[in-house]
């Protein structure tokens, strides 16, 4: 971080992976971002004695983004969390209006034991949904469904979350801006 009148920077976060985006939360007490998990000695050794078979599975893991949490006390993450579920990379994220609660757009299935070519979780997929987490580690659950890609902008209270999404269903291929309850729907 560094203090908008100037200053020296200071580290906030401890990630040992690239920090992909962050946000922090309206009431300012705590940070969310994008990362990927660290490599385990055993994943390292596993890939480089058979490579990386073409196949989507726990081999994978650590090329899917997951969203990780902290509280902030000084201006420094405090201890980190991993928010997001299993099975799913993360991609754009919003925190609610009361700082608790988070939406982000993410490819996978979290309620699948096998992904189809559909939820393979690459950064160049264009098939993602969104999901609403109540507060960080709740169970997840997804609030849109359309076909295409959908990335939460906006948390208004009262009116939803506004994203950007494609809409292929509905004969589009632009990406127009949609709003969703937080609780799903139309």
């Amino acid at each position: 971080g560094i203090r908008p009148d100037g200053g020296e920077a200071w580290k906030v976060t401890s990630s040992k992976t690239a920090v992909g985006s962050f946000a922090i939360s309206p009431d300012g007490r705590r940070i969310a971002f994008a990362a990927r998990p660290e490599e385990s000695p055993a994943d390292k050794e596993l890939k480089q004695r058979r490579g990386r078979p073409m196949v989507w599975d726990s081999a994978y893991s650590t090329d899917w983004t997951h969203l990780w949490v902290a509280p902030l006390a000084d201006h420094v993450a405090g201890e980190v969390v991993r928010s997001s579920p299993e099975k799913l990379s993360v991609g754009a994220f919003v925190c609610a209006p009361d700082s608790r609660a988070l939406a982000w757009s993410a490819v996978g299935r979290a309620d699948r034991q096998t992904l189809s070519t559909r939820d393979r979780p690459t950064g160049f997929s264009r098939e993602s949904d969104i999901y609403v987490q109540d507060h960080p580690g709740a169970n997840a659950r997804r609030v849109t469904s359309m076909r295409g890609g959908e990335t939460p902008q906006r948390w208004i209270d009262g009116l939803g979350i506004i994203f950007a999404g494609t809409g292929q269903e509905l004969g589009t291929f632009n990406r127009k801006l949609w709003v969703v309850r937080p609780d799903g729907g139309e």
